[in-house]
């Protein structure tokens, strides 16, 4: 696991040297160019539109729960195989669950494909990448209020913060960027401890909840990150920091460093999280456009019915950050089959 994670920072420079220094879209951006010529930064952030484009593509590269045809994560086995929540009786050579972790073989030196994270392989980076980009050039945009542009900011901050949550609970501390990366200039990005790691995020939550930020996204906007997202982020990252495997003075493991983990145990991570956590709820009784969806009768297809509806409709009541990849019946297809040989351990 050391050897792995000390080399992060050369991992993550070998990331940037792939990219452009001037990131140049064709056609595809905008719409209205030959596909040969490319459009500049100055182009991107020239109307609201192309603008909008750069923070679409750092969406894009959200975490996303389930296992899907361009991410092979486990095999496209779920995450829950991994606990005693579920367990994968898949036993072939692309299956995560059996072939990585119930035998063990998960090494330093053996991360696959099909592991459940590879850090530098995942597309973590190119949200914070365009994150920043955006934040750093919007302000060029002609067409956008001073209050369109702040929240747009707020939006991408909580994009780059959700990014550096999942690399935290995979990986601990990493290599933070705190603007946009040109591949010409130094790469010397060193790792954070832990510690650092958790607040850089809550630090970058914070800026986002108190600038102009939407308490709900609209239906049309759903997907766009809130103010109540943002708040629930914050709450959830520090008691996730505060629990014990982190927040002990009993090491989790052995090896276990200042990277993995804080060294020692603080009433006061838990003090935080509490605070953050009765901020979050406060808000959310004031603002009332948050709740369970509830079943239309007392029947077993209502409750199912209205399960369903919280986490498929667009801007329901009960979804704090929603990301999605797509209706399309390959993406989810390997996942989908996956039920023949997982299943809950009851």
């Amino acid at each position: 696991m050391n050897s792995i994670i000390k080399g992060l920072g050369l991992v993550l420079s070998c990331i940037l040297a792939a990219s452009c220094s001037e990131i140049s879209f064709g056609d595809k951006f905008l719409g209205n160019q030959p596909e040969s010529s490319g459009a500049t930064t100055e182009e991107m952030f020239s109307s609201k539109i192309n603008a909008e484009k750069v923070l679409t593509k750092a969406y894009t590269g959200l975490p996303y729960g389930l296992p899907t045809s361009a991410d092979f994560k486990l095999g496209e086995n779920i995450l829950e195989s991994l606990t005693d929540l579920c367990y994968s009786f898949r036993d072939n050579i692309s299956d995560g669950p059996v072939k990585l972790y119930y035998n063990g073989s998960l090494s330093a030196n053996n991360v696959p494909r099909n592991s459940a994270y590879r850090y530098g392989n995942k597309s973590d980076w190119t949200a914070i990448r365009y994150a920043w980009l955006y934040i750093e050039n919007v302000e060029k945009v002609p067409d956008m209020s001073a209050n369109e542009k702040s929240e747009r900011i707020a939006e991408a901050k909580v994009v780059i913060a959700l990014c550096y949550f999942e690399m935290l609970r995979y990986v601990g501390g990493v290599t933070w960027l705190d603007h946009y990366i040109d591949v010409n200039e130094p790469m010397n990005f060193p790792r954070l401890t832990f510690a650092e790691t958790v607040s850089k995020i809550v630090g970058l939550l914070d800026e986002a909840i108190g600038a102009n930020l939407a308490w709900k996204a609209s239906s049309a906007d759903d997907g766009r990150m809130t103010k109540a997202g943002a708040m629930a982020l914050k709450f959830k990252v520090l008691q996730w920091a505060a629990s014990p495997t982190f927040n002990s003075d009993t090491k989790w493991h052995p090896e276990a460093d200042e990277y993995t983990c804080y060294g020692n145990y603080s009433t006061q991570r838990w003090a935080d999280a509490a605070e953050a956590g009765a901020a979050f709820f406060a808000e959310v009784d004031r603002q009332k456009e948050y709740q369970l969806i509830q079943p239309t009768e007392e029947t077993h297809r209502a409750r199912r019915l209205a399960y369903r509806q919280a986490y498929y409709n667009r801007g329901g009541t009960e979804i704090l950050i929603s990301t999605r990849q797509g209706y399309s019946s390959d993406i989810h297809g390997s996942f989908i089959s996956q039920r023949y040989y997982s299943g809950p351990t009851l």
